[in-house]
């Protein structure tokens, strides 16, 4: 059970964030340098990280390779229960890089909904009608980006941060007017 991090082993260690981890659940461990076992061309290398206990808690047992696979050819008992320990690890190691997978396409599905929700505002901002000072947002370009931002779930967070960037404050989007006059010099601007 525990934790234990692999590092590069030209960096000193704990100076920086583990390459990565292997978390053992306290029923099946985790298996590090399993590979070893079942490929004799691995086994006659040497590990090439440096691990080191990144939890308290962590327990390590540590087998030679050589040793373990000649009980293992011994002893068919032993054989099944490493193999099962090395299917464990290879289908959680598969379901973690998926996981992986999934959260990196979803922060970049994320990332394109918020670049199209950006182009939305900065569309409605220049199609906006400037009179007397004042910069009116058109109702139909509020709405598409209102819609927009409820179907992609942006955040109120999000949307003011983006609204924030064109330099309107939330109370002047959600009235669809800002005023613009240059106070000094007598003259407007549109800001967007």
């Amino acid at each position: 059970r525990g934790e234990v991090g692999a590092e590069s082993p030209d960096s000193p260690p704990l100076a920086r964030k583990p390459m990565y981890t292997y978390r053992g659940d306290g029923h099946n461990g985790c298996v590090i340098g399993g590979t070893a076992l079942v490929d004799a061309n691995v086994r006659n290398k040497k590990y090439p990280n440096r691990l080191v206990c990144e939890a308290d808690d962590t327990i390590v047992v540590k087998w030679d390779t050589n040793e373990l696979s000649l009980v293992m050819e011994k002893d068919k008992e032993v054989e099944s229960a490493v193999l099962h320990s090395l299917y464990t690890e290879l289908i959680q190691g598969l379901r973690r890089d998926r996981q992986n997978r999934k959260d990196e396409d979803s922060a970049d599905r994320m990332y394109d909904k918020l670049m199209e929700f950006e182009r939305l505002i900065d569309g409605a901002i220049k199609n906006a009608a400037i009179e007397n000072g004042v910069v009116t947002l058109n109702s139909k370009d509020k709405r598409e980006v209102r819609e927009y931002a409820r179907k992609n779930g942006v955040t109120l967070a999000q949307r003011e941060s983006l609204v924030w960037k064109h330099k309107w404050t939330m109370d002047e989007w959600d009235d669809g007017a800002k005023v613009i006059a240059d106070q000094e010099a007598g003259s407007a601007a549109v800001v967007a």
